[in-house]
């Protein structure tokens, strides 16, 4: 099969993209232990840690003879794709990562049938763009067995600080599952932010129940990890906002504050089409938010996201297409 030389750019762009980088440890450092400065759980995911949790971030942060050593090679970011269209945003969180010196693993889940052929030859996943979409549940995240805790992170989404990231990810309490709330429900689960300890026994048991029942991934979810517990609530549902929330903002709104308090958020409009999509002007314009600090930061996600496309995965918007 021959490539153009714009299908060889996009394929160098991600094999790059995904390659794996392990920060230099400091010489002060253990082989294992990779340090970053300023850990920080926010405002936002403090209580995550919970007293011991934050007790261990504080003596980390000190570098004291008493602090618990980071495996961060245990440690992981993972992002699940389906569709081919999901692999530049989730190769994008972890650019994201990477630049911001985030120390845990980075791993992409996608079926197997995108790089095995017939014969059982490794293929690049990327280039067979004609592959059906397949059944593919978050409960996979569980198989990981290799890895003590990770986190998963629904994209579309920008990361403003991976720090915060890093101190959820290696202090907060042991649990089979923790996530955020529901948007529309207290008493339920969200899946764009988990928390997974992975459980050879526990994906046995999701897989089982979902090939006799089948459900979307978050009644999946739900229904095995009843969402009752204070010990499995990482934060409140507004921890982790969208870009569609900004349109509420008031004359009061103070950007700062929205930034420091703001680790992760989810590229998100209802009157648009997605991110990735080429909107019309006019279309983009009607949905900004009316106040002007709200609206820099909702510019600046969307003008990082294209830019993010074509620096990292090498592909502009693409072209909106209306039924």
């Amino acid at each position: 099969m021959l490539l153009t030389s714009a299908q060889q750019r996009t394929v160098s762009s991600i094999q790059e993209a995904i390659k794996p980088r392990t920060p230099a440890p400091p010489p002060s450092s253990s082989p294992q232990e990779v340090l970053i400065e300023p850990l920080q759980p926010s405002r936002a995911f403090g209580s995550a840690l919970g007293s011991a949790g934050q007790r261990a971030l504080k003596l980390y942060k000190s570098g004291s003879p008493e602090a618990k050593p980071i495996d961060w090679k245990k440690l992981a970011h993972v992002q699940l794709v389906k569709d081919h269209d999901e692999v530049c945003s989730a190769i994008m969180l972890f650019a994201e990562l990477h630049a911001q010196k985030s120390p845990a693993t980075k791993v992409l889940m996608f079926p197997k049938s995108w790089a095995v052929d017939g014969r059982g030859e490794i293929l690049d996943p990327y280039l067979m763009s004609n592959s059906s979409r397949e059944s593919y549940s978050l409960a996979s995240l569980f198989s990981l067995t290799e890895y003590e805790r990770i986190m998963y992170l629904e994209p579309p989404g920008h990361i403003f600080d991976a720090t915060v990231m890093a101190s959820v990810l290696a202090f907060s309490p042991q649990a089979p599952l923790m996530s955020l709330q529901s948007r529309d429900s207290p008493n339920d689960r969200s899946s764009e932010m988990l928390l997974v300890t992975p459980s050879a026994s526990q994906y046995r048991q999701l897989s089982k129940r979902n090939a006799k029942h089948p459900e979307t991934d978050i009644d999946l979810l739900q229904n095995s990890f009843p969402y009752a517990q204070d010990s499995h609530i990482l934060a409140q549902a507004d921890s982790l906002p969208h870009t569609s929330d900004l349109r509420a903002a008031s004359e009061e709104f103070n950007a700062t504050e929205f930034l420091d308090g703001t680790a992760y958020i989810r590229v998100v409009d209802s009157e648009l089409a997605g991110p990735q999509y080429d909107v019309p002007y006019p279309e983009r314009v009607a949905a900004r938010p009316r106040v002007a600090d709200a609206e820099a930061i909702w510019s600046r996600v969307y003008d990082g996201f294209r830019l993010g496309r074509m620096s990292i995965c090498g592909l502009d918007l693409e072209p909106l297409r209306k039924d």
